[in-house]
């Protein structure tokens, strides 16, 4: 064989190969890229729903609270208010998929929130009284600040379309919105009860409980998904928060019913979960809901919690979880947990003040101002217990907490053992256990 035969064979045969490789990695490499696709595009739908299911219950919101000042029959204000509420609470379940930067976001979140729970205590009041002026000031400037968000997310979804779809990459920039949060005028609402005494904590935006903790991957924190949740499948990343707790952000399923999920980088936490559920026949006492929630809380990694507030509102129980260390209630150290009455299911958690706060402490027991509480002599007392309350100066106070009744309310009081002093009261002003401030 001459030799340029020889070339001329070898050429043939490296060709060959090269066109077997090409081809063999083409497969693997086009399954690769259209499952990307398909996440992609699921990533997508999400958002795109998410946006329009948010900006339709809170234009929901913005038309029923135009109505409120302008009708005068008092059932009918009634259902107006109620609706706010339930629309509220769609629209706090779809925010939480539109931003990896949650700052901003959770002071949009918390003010739904709040026009939520706010607009329901008005609706029990007009049962049997009629709003006062302060509180129909209020609606009214409540609607302006919802017309406001209104306007900037239709202006964010107009700007962010992409071939007719909002798309994750779009809509993870919520920036116009926050920049909307700073010009929120401040409204004083009503504490809730199942809000719970101190449920905003003792915060200096410091994650304490994570300072020391490692920091993991996000194949990891979806281990934690399957580990933690039992069942749950088709989990999927739609993203990051950059919040003082960054987190990574899913979604995933159980029993077909989705869940969305923020899990923290450090430590790999649950720093919040929601699923939403229709409740029609409740079967679960308060109790047991108590029972399932602390057994869930267990299964996450936070322990010693115990329940110190617990409000049945429709068969949604909500529940307010402290930790509790040698008799004492750490109030700072909260975590929210709302359980369904019909499944005994969680049906979310948010634990944001545990992960502020929770550390360990060096709580001076100082008792000797315990013999110098003056209780007054009108207050029925029903019960009594040691606690640590967060303060408006960022500390804390090692306190009795005294429960009692008062011509039928119930009172919430707080002495400084050291001093003997009171430094906190809150009453329940219905009786259905609504409001507490």
């Amino acid at each position: 064989m001459t030799l340029s035969k020889r070339v001329k064979i070898i050429v043939t045969v490296l060709c060959v190969l090269l066109v077997m490789s090409v081809v063999a990695l083409a497969v693997p490499l086009g399954i690769f890229v259209d499952r990307e696709y398909k996440s992609s595009a699921k990533v997508n739908s999400v958002y795109e729903k998410s946006y329009y299911d948010l900006t339709d219950s809170l234009y929901n919101v913005e038309t029923k609270l135009s109505k409120v000042n302008v009708i005068t029959t008092a059932t009918l204000r009634q259902q107006l208010l109620n609706d706010v509420w339930k629309d509220c609470d769609v629209a706090v379940n779809n925010m939480s998929f539109l931003s990896n930067e949650t700052e901003g976001v959770e002071n949009v979140t918390k003010f739904i929130n709040q026009t939520g729970d706010y607009c329901y205590y008005l609706s029990k009041k007009l049962k049997t009284e009629d709003l006062s002026i302060e509180e129909n000031t209020n609606v009214l400037k409540i609607y302006g600040i919802v017309k406001n968000l209104n306007q900037e997310l239709a202006q964010i979804g107009d700007g962010m379309i992409q071939d007719g779809k909002i798309t994750a990459d779009t809509l993870s920039d919520m920036s116009a919105v926050m920049d909307k949060v700073k010009s929120f005028s401040s409204i004083d609402y009503p504490e809730l009860i199942y809000d719970g005494p101190f449920s905003d904590g003792l915060d200096d935006r410091q994650a304490k409980f994570l300072a020391d903790k490692n920091e993991i991957s996000i194949e990891e924190a979806k281990g934690v998904i399957e580990n933690k949740f039992s069942g749950a499948t088709d989990v999927l990343s739609i993203g990051e928060s950059t919040s003082s707790i960054e987190s990574y952000v899913f979604t995933f399923k159980v029993d077909d019913v989705e869940h969305t999920v923020f899990i923290s980088k450090k430590g790999g936490y649950v720093v919040e979960m929601n699923r939403y559920a229709e409740i029609d026949e409740p079967i679960y006492t308060e109790r047991q809901c108590e029972d399932l929630a602390k057994a869930y809380l267990d299964n996450l990694g936070y322990g010693s919690m115990e329940s110190v507030w617990t409000y049945n509102n429709n068969s949604t129980v909500y529940i307010n979880f402290a930790f509790v260390k040698d008799g004492i209630i750490y109030y700072p150290d909260l975590i929210k947990v709302k359980v369904s009455a019909q499944t005994g299911e969680v049906m979310g958690v948010e634990s944001m003040n545990y992960l502020y706060n929770h550390t360990e402490r060096k709580v001076v027991q100082d008792n000797s101002g315990e013999s110098k509480i003056v209780v007054s002599p009108n207050l029925d007392v029903k019960d009594t217990a040691y606690c640590v309350i967060p303060t408006d100066w960022n500390k804390e106070i090692y306190c009795k907490e005294i429960v009692g009744i008062y011509q039928g309310l119930t009172y919430y009081v707080y002495y400084d053992l050291a001093s003997g002093e009171e430094v906190r009261a809150l009453v329940v002003i219905d009786n259905d256990g609504n409001m507490l401030i």
